[in-house]
């Protein structure tokens, strides 16, 4: 491993999430020092902790007991959280591998610029969709951090619990609600069946379904990369619902 390996603070790869894998580069590739550092002791980040001043949505409020206990894990669908991440692992590999900081800060500070115009794209390509239409309902409970940055409400999302069908009562119930919220599209994570999707989108009347919206690990290009899948997410709401 070089001096010169590049850092990837988020490149999340293999069908972890995007937090799993904060500093996960390809064994051999780039940024294998900086993983051997963070192995060989400093203190990872803890994706239940992104920070003492950023909120942890759901926490007391939520029907699945994990969120209602922890918070929401999905941090990384907010721009300013992943900041948290890289420079949690920026301080990590500087602890770890003291010889090499002087490149670890100027890689981080070169990638969080990086997550600046990510969070300015966002901001500008959303502000495309009607504020009336800037409603999600999706497969899980992944995207509070999302619309809370990004300026959409979340309506509801089928599975109650992620991997838990929902009773026909409760289904019944976003069936309705969606129908009074006039919801444009529902969407489906690209990890899950889209059968519950296009149950509810054929009988609340919604005549959009996106089923292939990666949430939860990445996937191939363009979303093969944090800001890639950041860009793909982005792209696939504001068609669905402009």
């Amino acid at each position: 491993m070089s001096g010169g390996d590049e850092l990837h603070p988020n490149a999340a790869r293999g069908g972890r999430t995007p937090a799993h894998r904060a500093a996960g580069p390809r064994r051999g590739g780039p940024g294998e020092r900086e993983a051997c550092a963070l192995r060989a002791g400093a203190v990872r980040p803890d994706p239940r902790e992104p920070s003492d001043d950023l909120p942890r949505l759901g926490l007391g409020e939520s029907a699945n007991p994990d969120i209602n206990a922890n918070g929401n894990p999905h941090y990384w669908f907010d721009v300013k959280y992943a900041k948290v991440y890289v420079e949690r692992i920026r301080d990590a590999l500087v602890t770890a591998d003291p010889a090499h900081s002087a490149g670890y800060r100027s890689r981080a500070t070169s990638y969080l610029a990086d997550l600046d115009r990510l969070d300015a794209e966002i901001r500008a390509k959303v502000t495309q969709i009607p504020p009336a239409r800037r409603k999600l309902v999706t497969s899980h409970d992944a995207f509070p951090y999302y619309a809370a940055a990004y300026g959409l409400s979340v309506v509801g999302f089928t599975q109650p619990e992620e991997g838990k069908e929902p009773s026909p009562a409760e289904l019944a119930d976003l069936v309705e609600l969606v129908k009074k919220e006039q919801v444009p599209a529902i969407f489906s994570e690209a990890q899950v069946s889209p059968r519950l999707a296009e149950t509810l989108a054929r009988e609340a009347g919604v005549k959009t379904i996106v089923t292939d919206l990666p949430t939860d690990s990445v996937g191939a290009p363009p979303a093969d990369s944090y800001l890639g899948m950041m860009r793909v997410v982005t792209d696939k709401i504001v068609q669905a619902l402009r």
